[in-house]
């Protein structure tokens, strides 16, 4: 019995301590800020626009991670959890691109991120409930779509904007290869409908986050 005791405090306290790290990182990530030096080179119109570009793209990458450590919370895989771990800690790395572009163009972070990061982690943790090739499948049709979406914001920023569009240039290679990097690991193809559910609910967030 003090056997089966001590087995079940010491699975309270593993599981405390990983809902600690994640609240931890929540935090985190919807409170970054980095502060860069105002950036005078754009006209007004252009600045406006690049800002809520960027302020689309930095909400991507909240969700983004929070898909991933979603995922990487129950996958049971190590190396699955590895790979999801170091995806989401690239995604940072964006975060922080993003942000420092955003207030060095005079713009803020959408007030909705603490709702996208919420429902990612969810849906993340439900991917990897259903199993690894379910998850991995979110994170390869996640990549095709936010890949598509920063090939669209180039094409609508303006070309005086070679800060931004460098930062763009640079997710895109590397949101590319965590897509190749889940096919790699055994991603499954999803259906339609599901794929079709994951377009509706990006439109939405990118449009509500160019104004919010």
């Amino acid at each position: 019995m003090a056997i089966y005791i001590e087995r079940t405090l010491a699975k309270f306290m593993n599981l405390s301590e990983k809902l600690a790290t994640e609240f931890n990182h929540f935090l985190k990530t919807i409170t970054y800020e980095n502060n860069g030096e105002l950036d005078p080179s754009l006209s007004e119109e252009e600045r406006q626009k690049s800002i809520s570009l960027m302020r689309v793209n930095a909400s991507g990458e909240v969700s983004a991670q929070a898909l991933y450590r979603g995922q990487a919370f129950f996958t049971k895989t190590p190396d699955v959890r590895k790979h999801l771990i170091k995806a989401g800690d690239e995604e940072f790395d964006h975060l922080v691109w993003c942000s420092k572009r955003l207030d060095e163009l005079g713009g803020k972070k959408s007030v909705l991120d603490p709702f996208y990061y919420a429902g990612s982690f969810t849906l993340g943790s439900v991917a990897a409930l259903i199993g690894d090739g379910t998850s991995l499948g979110f994170v390869e049709e996640t990549e095709k779509q936010v890949v598509e979406h920063l090939k669209r914001h180039l094409q609508e920023m303006s070309p005086k904007d070679e800060k931004s569009r460098e930062i763009l240039e640079k997710m895109l290679e590397e949101e590319e290869i965590h897509g190749q990097e889940a096919k790699d690991h055994g991603s499954e193809e999803l259906p339609l409908p599901v794929k079709g559910m994951m377009t509706a609910t990006s439109k939405i967030m990118t449009t509500l986050s160019r104004y919010f």
